[in-house]
This record gives C-alpha cells, structure tokens and sequence, in this order.
C-alpha cells in the first residue's frame, strides 16, 4: 500500500482524488485512515515534539519540489485550504533557496513548473502526510520528487531518469538533493534566529 495516501487530512476515505481502495493499485490507501503503524508513528513523532516545525517528504521521481495543499475533491476541484499569501511566499522564498542548493551540485533543473503547492503542480495526493503535518499540526511541510530530468548533449534533449537509475546517477541524485535538505535545515535555523517557530 501507499503509505504517501494513508493520513486523515485531504484523505480518499473523505472524498478527495489520487487515493484509491484497490489494494493492487499503486496509490492503495489501506483500509482506513492511519491503518498502518508507519503513517501513525509520522504523527505520534510529530506530535510528541512540539518543536518540529520543519518536514520534508522525500520522494522520486520527476525533479519537483511542492508544498500544501496536496489533494482535492473531485468535483470543482476545490483544494484544502490555500496558505495565507504570507505562508505562500514563505514557501516560495524557501523553495528559491532549497532549489538553487540542489542546483549547485551539478546544474540541475527544477523547473518553475514543478515548483509549488502539489494539487497544482503535479495531482491530487489524497492522505499525504505534508498535508497531515501542515494542517493538523502547523509543521511547514514540502515534498521532493527526486530525480530530475537531464539533458542529453549527444541526442540533444532531456531524458527523464526513472525510478531505477543506474547507481552513479541515484547516487548523484542523492547528493544533489542532501544538498537541498542541507538548505532546509538552514532555512529552519534562520526562522528560529529571527523568532519565528513557523511562519503559521
């Protein structure tokens, strides 16, 4: 099952897309919300340390990096609730930094595209845990989709990596976005220095 689909906030079971109640679909959401012990412990560690307020999902593939809201229902499309424009360009304004560290590695391309809220950027991730850590708890919450495309300089165009690259790409993959993470840790630090816990 998906654990990624398996959270109470914005989840299948309430009615929102990119969940599903086949178990041999690849977005299962189990049998109900938080029915695996991996989503419940996200949310009793969480809750257990009130100051937590930075997380990251780590995922691949595709070179995204997102941020709530995550999923919505189906009809309108109507979303969970924006973030304020202040949480916005908090988010955005991280996004610059956490991005252009990835970048540093060894020049790889986020697209502005794949950059912003997931409902908008990529699909509707019913139960997804930065949309449980974000609205239940006030822990700013992104998500990486690793793995970004890269530009072939033989066949002149850009091929996407997969889930499986060969090992000397995961493995740069790996460094590139350790940068990244590295950059959210300092992102959280600089909100602690200037007093500010989240910018909820």
């Amino acid at each position: 099952m998906d654990i990624n689909r398996n959270y109470t906030v914005g989840s299948y079971f309430d009615g929102y897309v990119g969940g599903s109640p086949n178990c041999l679909s690849g977005t299962y959401a189990g049998t109900g919300e938080l029915s695996e012990a991996e989503s419940g412990n996200v949310i009793a560690l969480a809750s257990a340390h009130p100051n937590v307020k930075f997380a990251m999902n780590v995922h691949s593939y595709g070179g995204y990096f997102m941020w709530p809201p995550g999923s919505y229902k189906a009809e309108g499309r109507v979303t969970l609730p924006r973030p304020s424009i202040d949480e916005s360009k908090f988010f955005l304004d991280s996004a610059r930094r956490i991005v252009a560290a990835i970048a540093s590695e060894r020049g790889t391309v986020t697209w502005p595209a794949y950059t912003g809220p997931v409902a908008d950027v990529l699909y509707s991730a019913a139960g997804n845990s930065a949309d449980q850590l974000y609205y239940e708890l006030g822990i700013d919450a992104w998500d990486f989709e690793v793995g970004n495309d890269r530009w072939n300089e033989t066949t002149q165009e850009w091929e996407g990596m997969g889930f499986q690259p060969p090992f000397d790409e995961a493995h740069a993959e790996s460094q590139e976005y350790a940068g990244g993470l590295v950059e959210l840790v300092r992102v959280a630090k600089q909100a602690q220095d200037a007093g500010v816990a989240s910018v909820r």
